[in-house]
């Protein structure tokens, strides 16, 4: 549910955006893991393989703005132009071979 419009407020996440998402993602955390709730979610987060979720939402918003809305990612990332990314091949119906 957070992934989607992710592109219109993740893009650039501010620093309090990045804590309101690290506290919505600390009670699955302690779920998953079953784990104390004295825990902290650095250390739950790097035990469970689960990356910050406002880097998760910021790659699918910057993904999404790339593939989907063609826009150029800022220069502070890369130099990388949407018309210079292969697309996808569409219209297959079997598997070539």
């Amino acid at each position: 549910m957070l992934v989607h419009g992710a592109v219109a407020w993740c893009l650039e996440p501010t620093v309090r955006i990045a804590r309101k998402l690290s506290t919505i993602q600390r009670p699955f955390l302690l779920q998953i893991s079953g784990a104390y709730r004295t825990t902290s979610t650095a250390a739950l987060q790097v035990i469970l393989g689960i990356p910050l979720l406002h880097i998760q939402l910021q790659r699918e918003a910057r993904s999404t703005a790339l593939f989907r809305l063609r826009l150029p990612l800022s220069t502070n990332v890369s130099d990388i132009d949407p018309s210079e990314i292969e697309e996808e091949a569409t219209g297959w119906s079997a598997h070539p071979s």
